[in-house]
């Protein structure tokens, strides 16, 4: 992806699905009866300097509707946070939506 004159590699992985996020005490549900949270790792690979990345240039979309971004206690670690990089510098985390667990409400995507 190159934007504003810095250029980074993106790469997705490490999607899952999960109904819950189970902690000591407590536990992350999602807020909706029936949906379940989303979960997926973004690697950026700096190609030039003062790349950034942020995790509000993130959405899901299912069947066309934006999902809602989940901040959870106890889901996948690390979060995405914000920052800059130096060429040739990484830097990961994942990101965690809430979405329907239906799969005629399913069909979700992202866009960076």
């Amino acid at each position: 992806m190159t934007r504003d004159g810095w250029t980074l590699k993106i790469t997705v992985s490490d999607v899952q699905v999960a109904d819950s996020y189970m902690g000591g005490y407590l536990t992350d549900k999602p807020q909706v009866q029936g949906d379940v949270f989303i979960s997926a790792k973004v690697t950026y690979e700096a190609i030039t300097d003062h790349a950034s990345y942020s995790p509000v240039d993130w959405s899901a979309y299912c069947s066309g509707t934006a999902a809602t971004t989940s901040y959870v206690l106890y889901g996948p670690k690390p979060g995405l946070e914000f920052g800059s990089l130096v060429a040739g510098r990484n830097a990961f985390g994942y990101l965690v939506w809430e979405v329907p667990a239906t799969p005629a409400k399913s069909g979700w995507t992202t866009r960076p």
